[in-house]
């Protein structure tokens, strides 16, 4: 199964769901999906949250509270979830506000291991 595919699976099953992507560290994109009739820049909030996911993990380190997992920001629209593949790859969900918070982190958690072995 490909990027795209996994992402759309994703999105499509959440229940709210508008977009995903998949991103290097680096913030470079490498595939996203985002939902009929929905106007997101996906790759945008993956890049700056990038930048974000790079302090969290220094604070985690000097916390010596373990590697970072997942982190979820909420705002008035959306409910977007951000979930580390690798040491190099992290995957965005966003939700709309109203969206399944529940499902969508579960449906994310399921993937993870696909998008490993696509990488």
């Amino acid at each position: 199964m490909m990027f795209r595919e996994i992402l759309e699976e994703v999105v499509e099953n959440a229940g709210g769901g508008v977009a995903a992507v998949i991103m290097g560290m680096d913030g470079i994109a490498i595939d996203e999906y985002i939902a009929r009739e929905v106007k997101v820049d996906v790759q945008a909030v993956g890049v700056e949250y990038s930048k974000t996911l790079q302090e969290i993990r220094k604070i985690c380190g000097s916390l010596d509270a373990g590697n970072l997992n997942e982190v979820t920001i909420s705002t008035a629209r959306n409910v977007i979830v951000i979930k580390v593949v690798n040491e190099e790859y992290f995957v965005v969900l966003v939700l709309a506000a109203d969206g399944n918070f529940g499902k969508g982190r579960y449906l994310l958690r399921k993937c993870i291991t696909r998008l490993r072995e696509e990488l």
